[in-house]
């Protein structure tokens, strides 16, 4: 699994250095997963306070240990210290989940909503959506209309979003990009471009 934040750095980001927005949701990380009866693993804090600073990097760990509520929640700090750093929330989207399959897209858009279902979601205002090859013309309007705060897409989706003429305005707001499954696109011609140029607009 790769990421894609704002900037690249070298070093762990410590907990310490954290702005209050991203330690709040990271506190808010671990409390979600206390009500559950979990204990988050060492390596998946250590991603949530990278991604909250803002580093880039690839995310390698066993099948089964967490790598998709590391990714993600560590998104949503992200974003929440862009939005401490600027001072008001940014609306629109801010995550782009690229996932290899369209028939993982479900699966996980299911995953990533877990965290933000009531009574105690990770963070408010937070919503999912997703766009495959087999997303009707209808549910493709509505995502025109409201773009929701991640979108789960594949690489020859995302290709076609980047070409649009609003693409500017549509991804002006992007925070991270996480690639799943980022082996079985290495051997392949499939995701360089469209990856390549949603990571540009990450960069700031």
């Amino acid at each position: 699994m790769a990421t894609r934040g704002t900037k690249e750095r070298k070093h762990r980001a410590s907990a310490t250095s954290l702005p209050p927005g991203p330690a709040d949701i990271i506190e808010a990380c671990q409390r979600w997963f206390a009500d559950r009866g979990w204990k988050p693993f060492p390596f998946q804090e250590e991603v949530w306070r990278a991604f909250a600073a803002g580093t880039s990097g690839v995310l390698h760990a066993p099948t089964g240990t967490g790598k998709t509520l590391a990714a993600w929640l560590g998104a949503i700090a992200r974003s929440q210290a862009v939005d401490a750093a600027e001072g008001t929330p940014r609306s629109g989207l801010r995550t782009v989940w690229v996932t290899p399959l369209r028939a993982l897209a479900a699966d996980t858009v299911r995953a990533l909503e877990e965290p933000l279902a009531k009574p105690q979601p990770v963070a408010h205002g937070w919503s999912v959506g997703v766009r495959t090859g087999d997303t009707s013309a209808a549910d493709r309007r509505r995502l025109r209309e409201h773009w929701p705060s991640a979108l789960v897409t594949t690489p020859e989706s995302l290709s076609i979003l980047l070409s649009l003429d609003d693409a500017h305005d549509v991804f002006a707001g992007l925070d991270t990009v996480i690639v799943d499954e980022w082996h079985e696109l290495l051997s392949t011609k499939r995701g360089g471009r469209p990856l390549s140029r949603a990571g540009s607009r990450s960069r700031r």
